[in-house]
């Protein structure tokens, strides 16, 4: 089983378009797998929604900002023998390692958009509980500042 956990889907944005992107291609490579594939969504209304992108169909429950219910609800999914989980945000890494109790062979990835990467690298960092990217995370602050400074006259 593939999960994919997102803060939001079904409103504008660009995370939100990304996360819709990303749960179309999750949920079509798990179909080509024969695996079930379970999306759910923090800030969406509750019910069972089904969207379309690039012609690629995907289903998700929304959680309507239920930050207990969303967590609960991810870690009994991951508990029928996830595989993979996929976070849509850097802000819910904690979920994922929480999920990872339930399976603890289950593989991570985390998605990154933009700012919170430029800005926020030590709370990526601890979010993601002890891998090696405080290091990488400075050396890219210090790139960025670097072109910021090119940047303005």
């Amino acid at each position: 089983m593939l999960i994919g956990i997102f803060s939001e889907l079904d409103a504008p944005g660009g995370v939100q378009r990304a996360s819709r992107h990303i749960a179309a291609v999750l949920t079509e490579f798990a179909a080509s797998r024969s695996m079930e594939c379970r999306l759910f969504s923090l800030n969406d209304s509750p019910e069972l929604h089904r969207m379309s992108v690039g012609g690629r169909e995907f289903v998700f429950t929304g959680c309507e900002r239920a930050k207990g219910r969303f967590a609960a609800t991810a870690f009994r999914t991951a508990r029928r023998h996830a595989k993979l989980v996929l976070a849509g945000h850097p802000n819910l890494a904690p979920v994922t390692q929480t999920m990872r109790l339930a399976a603890p062979r289950m593989k991570t990835i985390i998605c990154t958009h933009g700012i919170e990467v430029w800005e926020g690298p030590r709370k990526v960092c601890s979010c993601l509980n002890g891998l090696a990217c405080e290091e990488h995370s400075q050396t890219l602050h210090q790139r960025s500042a670097a072109s910021q400074q090119r940047l303005t006259p």
